[in-house]
């Protein structure tokens, strides 16, 4: 007759249902020593510390490349809003000249 931990074992192995795996490991853990049980605790917590960093870095990340896009399009649209406003005078007979000093008249970035 096996021992109950080597049923464990041998259900644990033989298995391919996660929550079966889990209660196997939780029996474990309950079963390990203190200092086990610690380090056991302080990986599953730097498991858990690595994903909630991976998510905050992944958010971050996301946010950074939403602001520089937008500034971007912004800088994008400005300048093609500049550009046909530019051959909209061009287009009414003002001169180069003309159109200069109005451009330079024009609030600027920032």
């Amino acid at each position: 007759m096996e021992s109950s931990e080597e049923a464990l074992e041998t259900i644990g192995t033989r298995t391919e249902n996660p929550m079966i795996t889990r209660a196997i490991d939780a029996i474990h853990r309950l079963n390990a020593d203190e200092i086990l049980r610690e380090q056991i605790r302080v990986q599953e917590k730097a498991a858990l510390d690595y994903g909630n960093d991976m998510a905050v870095a992944r958010d971050e990340g996301f946010a950074e490349g939403f602001a520089e896009g937008r500034a971007e399009g912004f800088a994008e649209g400005r300048a093609e809003t500049c550009s046909d406003f530019v051959e909209a005078l061009r287009r009414t007979g003002m001169s180069e000249d003309q159109i200069k000093i109005i451009l330079d008249d024009l609030p600027k970035e920032g």
